[in-house]
Formats: C-alpha cells, structure tokens, sequence
C-alpha cells in the first residue's frame, strides 16, 4: 500500500496546544467530523480546519459509551461500527497529513525542523493507557450486559493505543524521515520506536564515546569535551573551549583516561577523576582522525590526514611516541587494534587497507584488494575485520588473516560509519538512516530506524549493546534502541 493509497482525500494538520493532542478535521472527513467535532478551536497556524484537543475526545468518547441504561442490539452495534469508522478515518486523517507535510514542507529542511521541535511532545503514554481501558471496560460491559457476540475482539477497539501510535507513527515522519518520496507508511511506526532520545549540543558532533555509568562523552566544533547523562540529557561536565575542533576520542576500557584528537595534530589526555587535562602530545602535522587504545591500556594508536600513523606507548613515568613507516599515500581515516591486540589495521583515502606488525610498526604484506575508492572506516570483531566505503556504498566482512572477502554487501543507505556490537554479533551502519544486519546471517535485523536529516559524523554502541548513539553536522546527538 502506498502513500497516495493511503491518504487519498484527507487533508489534516497535528497540533499542540497547552501540551494537549489536537486533532484537525478536515471537511473531507464528515463521518469522523460527526463522530468527535463537537467543540471546536482554531490553532494558530491552520485557520481552515476544526480542531479537537484529546481532552475534548476523551470527554466525547466516556459520554458516547458509557451509557448508563442497556440499548437495544441495533443500537450498540450501531456504537461499534461507528468506533470502527473512527478507527479507519484516523488511520486516513494521519497519513493524509503525512502527505500534506511531505507536498508543504518536504523541501524546505528548516522548516521540517521547526516542525520536527513542535511534535517531540508526544509522550503521554499514561493518559493513552487510561483512555484505551476505559473504553475497553466500557465494550466489555456492554456486551456482557446485552449477549451479543461481537465478531471482532474488544482489543481492536483500543482507541487509546491507536491514537498513540498515530501520534508516533506522524512524529516519526517528521523527527527522523531523511527521504519524504521513499517513505513507506506501514514502516513507521516501528521505526519510530527505536529512536528513543534527542540530545541539543552546542556545535558538530564529530566524535563520541560511551563511559562507564551510562553515561556519553562527545566532541566536535564547539571546540569542547562534554559529559552528558545518557538518562535525564543533562551536561555533567563541560571543559573549557580549546583552539582546535576536537575530532576523535578514545577512552579506557576503566573510564579513567580520555584522549582526545584535535585537527591541529595534538592530542591531550584527560583524567576522568579530577577533570584535568594530564598531557598535551603533538604527533601529527594535521588533522588526527581516529585514536584507539588496546585492551590492556598501556599503547594507544593515532591516525591522520598527514597519512601518518602512530603508536603511543604508555607507562606510569611517560608516554613515548613511536612513528610507523610511511606506506599510505593520502589521509588516514582510521587505525584499529585486533581483537587480541596482535594486528594492527588502517585504511585510507588512497583506497587501501594495511595490516601493521604491533612489534616493528611494518606493513604485513600487500594492502587488502577490495574496494576502488576512498575506505573510510574499519573495525575489528573477534573473527574479522570489516571495512566500508561510502562512496561505493558498500560493506565488506574480511577473514583478514587469509586476505579473503568473506561478504561483500551494499546496506542500502550509503554508510559512512559503522559499529559492530560489543559481543561481536551485530553490525550497525549508518549515513543518516540506520540499518542493522546479523553477521552471522548476513541479515537486516527490523526495519530501518530514520536517523539524523544531516550526515552522521560519529557513531558507537553503548557499553551494554543496549542502545546505539550517532552524532551529527545538525549539533544533536541520538539515542537510539535496538530493533528486534
């Protein structure tokens, strides 16, 4: 079923007002109009529609059904095809305003934000609840009071649940759909279960990290480090503004020590306990693009767009800088430590992949064959090492010992980042839309969850591989479930 299926002759608005729902009713809809406009108010950027506030259709619907004396069976069927009437025309009503924003406001991105900041007050699961009880009490007294046997069960009368996924199912659209021509109606809903929380930082997140606690550390142009709590979205620390856009991040697997990478080439160490930056080191003639520590915490691995790598051997007296022979022709995007710290890989704008012997920082062999343009990220799992290219949009799954391509696989969303979860068995990629796939399977797990309207620069799992959390160019940080 399409979209134009879908909405055909509903045009209808959502709205807000004193952290109501409202419902806009379209001349389009007499039977919904019969059914709950009774009251009506105007909102203030609609004036052509009748609109009625979730209060209004509670009041409405306990009135409608909770008749004090029995009727007769014409008359409660007639009440519960009427609340099947309902039913559909809100389906319509939701994805005709889906429609209406996708012909008004699909090209304009900032006023799709606007928008977007307007319906992230929709969480008012409680109150939805009530209502759906109430009304589901009510048709099981009706129908124990007349003997009647209703054909469909009482749950597909939840009025309450289909307001709030309506309600959701619309926010989706306008929070997260990066593609208004792609978009698919029956998938919205769903999607939009995933995306859990939206964080306002002050500049581009170009890097995050998940710490100890639950809570996330994050960097970008604002030139600052900051501490959120992952629960209430609050900033626990803010360091202070440094000269350099802070590009990369790398943290201890005890959460004591923060490196961060600048795009002046230095990098800092940051204690975690009193909040102080330790060490300024400078190893890179520009930009440092990735950090990576290994398990045992005492070497740390730098890249650049010198096309530099460097490993920073680490002991309680000092930190000594060890430089690996030249090999990359161009910007490095990415170094990684193996799994069991023994191999060490970096890939590249000059489209290559190298392997790198940890005790005389050498080149193992000939750079991994497989893509033919630009790589930009890659990482480990305890098997293998992935990589993926953006502008060939696709990913390729390594047995990196024997140098063969065990999948090589186009998502579908041109990846520019990826991870892979904490227990090795999942791999989430991401531009602006994310997708999920078993590596195992080599299957996309759920549907695809919307993501930032901007390109996504950061990218990690959390800690517990429980959520994933993506940083943006729009200066927002997402919180996201994962889908089953």
């Amino acid at each position: 079923m399409n979209l134009q299926q879908w909405s055909s002759g509903f045009q209808c608005m959502l709205g807000h007002q004193q952290n109501e729902y409202m419902l806009c009713i379209s001349p389009q809809c007499p039977q919904v109009r019969k059914l709950i406009c009774r009251d009506y108010c105007i909102p203030y950027y609609h004036r052509n529609h009748k609109v009625m506030q979730l209060s209004q259709i509670e009041d409405f619907l306990n009135q409608y059904l909770n008749m004090k004396q029995p009727h007769l069976h014409d008359s409660i069927i007639e009440t519960l095809e009427e609340i099947e009437i309902l039913r559909s025309e809100l389906n319509r009503i939701i994805d005709g305003t889906i429609d209406k924003i996708k012909r008004h406001f699909g090209r304009f991105s900032y006023q799709a934000q606007k928008y977007a900041q307007e319906f992230q007050f929709v969480q008012q699961p409680e109150r939805i609840e009530q209502l759906s009880k109430q009304i589901i009490e009510i048709a099981t007294l009706k129908q124990d009071q007349l003997k009647i046997k209703i054909v469909k069960p009482l749950q597909s009368l939840n009025i309450g649940n289909l307001l709030k996924e309506c309600i959701q199912k619309l926010s989706s659209f306008v929070i997260g759909n990066s593609d208004v021509n792609s978009v698919k109606p029956e998938n919205l809903v769903g999607a939009f279960s995933n995306h859990i929380r939206t964080i306002q930082s002050d500049g581009e997140v170009w890097c995050l990290q998940p710490i100890k606690g639950g809570d996330l550390i994050s960097g970008g142009d604002d030139n600052k480090i900051i501490i959120w709590n992952m629960n209430t979205l609050e900033k626990l620390w803010v360091s202070k503004k440094h000269r350099a856009i802070i590009t990369s991040l790398a943290i201890t697997s005890d959460s004591k020590v923060v490196v961060m990478g600048s795009s002046k080439g230095y990098i800092k160490f940051l204690d975690m306990e009193t909040k102080k930056f330790i060490k300024k080191l400078k190893g890179h003639d520009d930009h440092v693009s990735s950090l990576h520590f290994n398990n045992q915490n005492n070497s740390l691995l730098s890249s650049g767009w010198d096309a530099n790598l460097v490993m920073w051997n680490i002991d309680q007296k000092d930190i000594v800088m060890k430089q690996f022979k030249k090999e990359h022709q161009a910007k490095i995007y990415c170094v990684q430590y193996s799994n069991d710290n023994q191999i060490i890989a970096s890939c590249s704008l000059d489209k290559t992949i190298r392997l790198w012997d940890i005790h005389g920082l050498a080149q193992i062999g000939q750079p991994l064959q497989g893509h033919s343009e630009k790589v930009d990220w890659i990482q480990f799992t305890p098997q293998y090492l992935i990589s993926c290219s953006q502008s060939e949009k696709n990913i390729i799954v390594w047995d990196y010992m024997h140098r063969q391509q065990i999948w090589n696989f186009i998502p579908g969303n041109d990846p520019h980042r990826f991870v892979v979860s904490p227990d090795g068995k999942l791999l989430a990629c991401i531009r602006k839309e994310i997708r999920v796939f078993e590596i195992s399977t080599r299957q996309q797990i759920g549907e695809s969850i919307p993501g930032h309207q901007y390109f996504a620069l950061s990218f990690n799992y959390s800690l517990d591989g429980r959520f994933l959390v993506s940083g943006c160019q729009d200066k927002t940080i997402r919180i996201y479930g994962i889908p089953k």
